[in-house]
């Protein structure tokens, strides 16, 4: 992919998307566009293991494209992965947008330099103008449509910082005895951080301040029953709290990446 505008190779991969999707409704294939996303990576890696048997609560759907990427340079690998964001999220719009899909498995041949999600919206916005797919948390366009599950360190996290994180993924400001009742967790890795967010912090502060509240797992939403309601979208926080150095999700010694469209939450999932 090396010389090529990302825009064109978006295109490409489209192309020969909507051709699959074109054969698959001829040859009437009902259930191609289903597809059923495997949580855990170890099965993910399974899927490029020939010899592997995936359970069978783990069926990564018919049209799962598998590709490898060789180059390891960040700008390079950062502009292939654009690319094939792009790509999932026009076919996701080909085969309709109210349907979940596993679009690729990527292999990397080799580890690549710290690529993040930083790095891959820099590409879109520079050579896209964020015209294909938008990702707000980073500053392109108004929809967060890209959404990073890539594993990641806790680099630091203070009180202040996890409050600001808040208030930046709330749809109203958080009141300041919200904002007392916080507590900061102790370091470990984003996944137990989002387990954290999503259930001992609101019991927490509920507890503290007298509130009833809720977690919608399918759009990663909490929700406090309080004067004025509260609606945190909890990605917006992990992806916050990325931008300021906080977690440290970058790509590197990673094998295998899946892009996966999730229509509850309307966009692309980068998944390591």
């Amino acid at each position: 992919m090396r010389g090529l505008a990302l825009e064109t190779v978006a295109s490409w991969l489209i192309a020969i998307s909507a051709v699959l999707v074109v054969l698959s409704l001829l040859l009437l294939f009902k259930d191609a566009s289903r597809f059923v996303y495997c949580k855990l990576l170890f099965n993910v890696i399974k899927v490029f293991d020939k010899s592997a048997t995936l359970p069978a609560y783990c069926n990564v759907g018919k049209n799962l494209k598998e590709v490898s990427i060789s180059d390891s340079s960040n700008e390079l690998v950062a502009r292939q992965l654009a690319a094939y964001i792009i790509a999932c999220w026009k076919e996701s719009e080909l085969t309709g947008l109210n349907k979940e899909r596993n679009c690729y498995g990527i292999y990397f041949e080799n580890p690549v330099a710290n690529v993040c999600e930083a790095n891959v919206t820099k590409i879109i916005e520079e050579e896209d103008g964020c015209r294909s797919i938008e990702n707000s948390d980073y500053g392109c366009g108004a929809s967060n449509n890209i959404i990073w599950v890539v594993e990641g360190k806790i680099v630091k996290l203070t009180k202040d910082d996890l409050a600001d994180a808040l208030n930046y993924s709330a749809n109203v400001s958080l009141p300041q005895n919200f904002v007392n009742s916080l507590e900061v967790p102790p370091a470990g890795m984003k996944s137990e951080l989002k387990e954290y967010l999503t259930d001992t912090l609101p019991s927490r502060v509920c507890n503290a301040i007298g509130c009833k509240w809720r977690y919608d797992s399918k759009k990663d939403l909490l929700y406090f029953d309080m004067q004025p309601a509260i609606r945190i979208d909890v990605n917006l926080v992990l992806s916050y709290l990325e931008k300021i150095g906080d977690i440290d999700s970058c790509l590197n010694q990673q094998k295998v990446v899946l892009l996966r469209y999730d229509p509850a939450k309307s966009a692309v999932e980068v998944i390591a």
